[in-house]
C-alpha cells in the first residue's frame, strides 16, 4: 500500500488548480455562452490550467493572466451588494490588486482577506462571474456606542470592535468609559434597555478595573453595581426608584455592592444640613434634661 505522503504532490498542485480556475462557475458561465464564444473560452481554460502547471514551478502565472485577459477575461466590474455605511469604491478598492487582473488568476480568498481588514465589514464572500466580473457580498457591523478610553472617542460595535473615531452625529448613541469596556459593553447595554427609568437617566455606563460597572445618572446620584449578579441588582434599583422615587433624592453616590445593604452617600450640602440638624435636636434634647 502507498503510503499517504506520495500523494502529496498531486494533491498540492490539485489545490493549486481549485484555487485559480473555479470549474463549478465556468460551467455554468458556459452554458450561457455562444458556440464560438464557448470553444475559446475552453481553449482559454485549458491554456490556464497548463500554466498553472508551468508557473507551480516557474512562476509564471503573469503569462497566464496576459493571456486570459487577451482572451476577454480581464476583471471589468466588481459588484458589490450588502454594503451601507461603506461606499462600492471602497470596498472595491480593497477587492482590487495590483499583480493580476484576470479572473482566472485572480485570488478571491485572498481578496475577502483583504476586504475584511475594514472593520466595518463582519463578513464578506467574493465569487468570479465569468467572463469579467467579480460579486462581493458583504454584512456590515452597527455601532451600539460610543467608547471613551485615554481621552478620545471611538465608535464600537457590538462585539467589541472598534470602528473607528466617533464624531458629534455619533455622540447621540450610550456612552461606556474604561479599560476593556468596548469589549463587555453590548451585555449591559442590552439589558439597561429593559429598565426604561434608568435608561432614560443614563449618561454614561463606566468598567471599573474590567471587573464591574458604575452607571453615571443625570441629575442623579453614581450607582456602583456589584461585580456579580449586577443584573439582580439593576431591577432591584429599578423596583425601589418605583416605590419611593430614590433616584429624585440629593444623593451623591449608591452603593450596591454589598449583597444585603445599600450605602448612600448625600450630596455633601445636603449631608452639611442633616448633620446640624441633627446637631441642634440633640443640644435642644440636652437642655431639656
Amino acid at each position: 500500500m502507498m503510503k499517504n505522503l506520495e500523494f502529496k504532490p498531486f494533491m498540492k498542485f490539485a489545490d493549486t488548480v481549485r484555487s485559480v480556475v473555479d470549474f463549478r462557475h465556468i460551467r455554468s458561465s458556459l452554458s450561457k455562452m455562444s458556440r464560438g464564444r464557448r470553444s475559446l473560452a475552453v481553449c482559454s481554460v485549458v491554456f490556464v490550467v497548463g500554466s498553472v502547471v508551468v508557473s507551480n514551478a516557474s512562476g509564471l502565472f503573469n503569462v497566464a493572466d496576459s493571456v486570459s485577459q487577451k482572451l476577454g477575461f480581464s476583471v471589468e466590474k466588481v459588484v458589490v451588494k450588502g454594503n451601507q455605511k461603506i461606499s462600492e469604491a471602497q470596498i472595491a478598492e480593497l477587492v482590487a490588486t495590483p499583480q493580476y487582473s484576470s479572473l482566472f488568476v485572480f485570488d478571491g480568498v485572498a481578496a475577502k482577506d483583504r476586504v475584511l481588514q475594514n472593520p466595518w465589514l463582519k463578513s464578506a464572500s467574493v465569487r468570479k462571474v465569468y467572463p469579467d466580473t467579480l460579486l462581493v457580498n458583504v454584512t456590515e457591523r452597527s455601532p451600539i456606542a460610543f467608547w471613551k478610553s485615554h481621552g478620545k472617542f471611538y465608535l464600537i460595535a457590538r462585539d467589541g470592535v472598534v470602528l473607528g473615531e466617533a464624531s458629534e452625529e455619533d455622540l447621540g448613541l450610550p456612552q461606556v468609559v474604561g479599560d476593556g469596556a468596548n469589549q463587555k459593553a453590548a451585555e449591559i447595554l442590552v439589558l439597561i434597555e429593559k429598565f426604561p427609568e434608568i435608561r432614560a437617566r443614563m449618561q454614561a455606563v463606566v468598567r471599573i478595573a474590567d471587573r464591574r460597572w458604575d452607571i453615571v445618572l443625570r441629575d442623579g446620584p453614581k450607582v456602583m453595581l456589584p461585580e456579580h449578579d449586577w443584573q439582580k441588582a439593576l431591577a432591584e434599583l429599578q423596583n425601589i426608584n418605583q416605590r419611593n422615587g430614590l433616584l429624585d433624592r440629593d444623593i451623591l453616590q449608591l452603593d450596591m455592592r454589598l449583597a444585603d445593604r445599600f450605602v448612600i452617600r448625600m450630596q455633601p450640602d445636603i449631608a452639611n444640613a442633616r448633620r446640624e440638624n441633627l446637631n441642634q435636636i440633640m443640644k435642644r434634647a440636652w437642655h431639656r434634661t
